[in-house]
């Protein structure tokens, strides 16, 4: 290509857009971008592949706000998530395009890129052409001003006065220079400032160890340090070699390395798991470890939420489960949405271990406290049940999960996933009544979001409130023995169904890759909005587009008084930013799950009103007029703006015609 960069530029301005309305799986942009993009760059003469490492980007799982092209020295860092380096910045609404010399907005502290920034500044002699200040707009998203943030300098190309090749080139040699005479700066002063010796090493071991609790795989103690140290580590070439080597100099187990005498002052580490299998401990530790009630934690918080929901889902898929990546990302925003989600479908189709697999693959097992199974009975006919009861004899008996939330309290920082199995086998209104109104009673006190009581002084002795770090999911069948779901529990729920059965996976048989279970902080599920102005101050645009597409659908509603309120739009409305700041689904993707799972739930009947409402909802989602005389339909719902929720209208239109009767459940 005589034009690499120009071309590639162009490209991606020109088509983004449209592509981000259209499926991102195999996308051909999507594999220009990530393949052909960074191999122009490699064959440009000044970027040596030995030296440089190019990569591109449209997302992970979805289109992201901000696509980039990143060109990072392998000296410096080998991920964007971390470090400096140069990378070219699409603004939101592709009109322009920034060369920008820019760090990783993941791994590095607001305080940090903020000072990096100046120093870079500071650094850059005068230049025409390169910009030294705060004005670079790359959109409104939080991903948009992020990136916007950690920006040092940068060069703006618009996209109607986009420069020639010749120029777009001789712009980026001069930012490789900057960057490699910053970089040979950086170094040069870490030497002098920040040169660690053997004795930091062995110190910040131990003290990584002491955060895990008295022992760690190896790859949790580097972790740590790249975490916490990382920009101090960036002069050493191998500092992983360095951690790895004083364990072994430090360490009787390790024989052929160890200069010491057993059980002498050198001898600080012993291999937990026996030699070769990486787990090191603090030998103070194991000669107190009965004393000192040793754990060993493995707390992740530090991933992006999108790498988040990708962990969740590939440890599902490795127990040989087949959940989409977005259905799995539907019912992480879920929970982020509200604590209480409802999971519907026929019988066998896997909701109970889904929800197992969810938390297991977060670190919330049966065994640690952080997950638990309540079987719901159906005699149960008020909160006691769960809760617990005063017994003749005047002594408070703790429900289930009185217990789990008392144990939730004392852990504020991990999360704690109920699931109430076979929920609707009692009347989900007669002993869920007390937690849906505690849910609704949260507020904001001092920066805290706080519930009224569960459970009072005066009936248990103590006072119990309902705990941010408390999720609860329900698994629910539609039949003969079970009990339907009124309104009012419906408007408070995500009600997710699972019905695909394909028998002829048998992928569960083979050999499936192992995946190792995280451990992460409740900061990842915990809510962060519970009023429509806390969304509003941050994502004003979600609040309007949502609110302009519920309108219409309550237009449609009205006919049967069944439009929805305040609380559905304002959850509706988290749930899509949470979406927006997380990047996992397109909008009108993550609006689809919504309107599918807190609106259609809602619907049933037998009369002319219920077949025109779900007729006007079809063409609402479609722009297409139900055809009675349509066979395939199958065209109507790929084209669709809301094809799962046009999918659903479509079954419950056929199930009136049927049937003489609709509902959402499938029984």
């Amino acid at each position: 290509m005589k034009e690499p960069i120009r071309s590639s530029l162009l490209t991606v301005m020109n088509e983004y857009l449209v592509a981000r309305t259209e499926k991102f799986s195999n996308h051909p942009l999507g594999h220009f971008v990530r393949k052909e993009i960074p191999n122009l760059f490699k064959n440009l003469s000044f970027i040596n592949d030995k030296k440089y490492i190019v990569k591109a980007s449209v997302g992970k799982g979805n289109w992201t706000y901000v696509p980039w092209i990143a060109i990072m020295d392998r000296d410096v860092t080998k991920s964007t998530q971390e470090g400096f380096y140069i990378v070219y910045l699409f603004r939101e609404d592709m009109k322009a395009v920034y060369l920008t010399l820019a760090q990783g907005v993941t791994k590095t502290s607001k305080a940090e890129i903020a000072k990096i920034k100046e120093e870079i500044r500071g650094f850059v002699q005068s230049s025409k052409r390169i910009n030294k200040d705060d004005h670079i707009f790359l959109g409104n998203s939080d991903t948009a001003m992020a990136y916007a943030y950690s920006t040092a300098i940068y060069i703006e190309y618009s996209s109607d006065q986009l420069p020639s090749e010749e120029l777009l080139q001789e712009d980026l040699k001069e930012m490789l220079n900057i960057y490699e005479k910053y970089k040979n700066y950086v170094k040069e002063t870490s030497k002098k400032k920040k040169g660690k010796g053997n004795q930091w090493f062995l110190e910040k071991i131990i003290e990584a160890l002491e955060f895990f609790g008295g022992s760690a795989h190896l790859k949790e103690i580097n972790d740590y340090f790249d975490k916490n140290y990382g920009d101090e580590l960036t002069i050493y070439k191998d500092w992983p070699a360095i951690v790895r080597q004083q364990i072994y100099l430090h360490s009787s187990d390790a024989d052929k390395v160890f200069k010491g005498v057993p059980g002498d002052e050198n001898d600080i580490f012993y291999s937990v798991k026996g030699k070769g299998k990486g787990f090191w401990g603090l030998r103070k530790y194991k000669q107190n470890e009965n004393e000192m009630n040793v754990i060993k934690e493995e707390i992740t918080d530090y991933l992006s939420y999108s790498e988040l929901v990708n962990h969740i889902h590939q440890y599902i898929q490795s127990k040989g489960f087949l959940y989409s990546f977005e259905e799995v990302a539907n019912l992480f925003l879920s929970f982020k949405t509200k604590p209480f989600v409802i999971l519907s479908g026929i019988s066998g189709t896997g909701k109970t271990k889904m929800v197992q697999w969810f938390a297991e693959s977060v670190g919330a097992t049966d065994e640690n406290g952080q997950f638990t199974l309540i079987p719901v009975r159906p005699d149960w006919n008020d909160s006691s049940d769960l809760l617990g009861y005063v017994d003749i004899q005047g002594d408070f008996k703790e429900g289930p999960l009185t217990k789990v939330i008392k144990q939730a309290v004392k852990e504020p920082d991990k999360p704690f996933i109920v699931l109430l199995d076979e929920m609707n086998l009692a009347r989900v209104e007669y002993y869920f009544s007390d937690l849906l109104s505690v849910m609704e009673s949260r507020k904001w006190v001092d920066g805290e979001i706080v519930s009224s009581p569960l459970l009072t002084e005066e009936m248990a002795g103590y006072e119990l409130i309902f705990p941010n770090n408390l999720y609860i999911i329900g698994t629910v069948n539609m039949d003969e023995t079970t009990y339907p779901f009124s309104k009012k529990v419906l408007d408070r729920a995500n009600t997710i169904e699972f019905n695909r059965v394909d028998l002829e996976n048998l992928d569960f048989l083979k050999d499936l890759n192992k995946k190792d279970p995280l451990k992460i902080t409740n900061h990842y599920l915990k809510p962060e909005y519970l009023h429509l102005k806390d969304v509003y101050e941050k994502h004003p645009n979600v609040v309007h587009e949502v609110t302009k597409e519920l309108v219409k659908i309550n237009k449609i509603l009205e006919a049967m008084y069944a439009h929805v309120g305040y609380r559905v739009r304002d959850e509706i409305c988290f749930y899509l930013a949470y979406n927006e700041e997380a990047e996992l689904l397109d909008f009108n993707q993550a609006l689809d799950f919504s309107i599918r799972q807190k609106i259609l739930p809602r619907l049933s009947g037998s009369d002319r009103r219920i077949d025109q409402v779900l007729k006007d909802l079809y063409r609402l989602f479609t722009n297409k007029e139900f055809d009675e005389a349509l066979d395939d339909y199958e065209h109507d719902i790929e084209m669709a703006k809301y094809p799962e929720s046009a999918k659903k209208v479509l079954e419950m239109i056929r199930r009136l015609e049927e049937d003489g009767f609709t509902s959402f459940w499938i029984s």
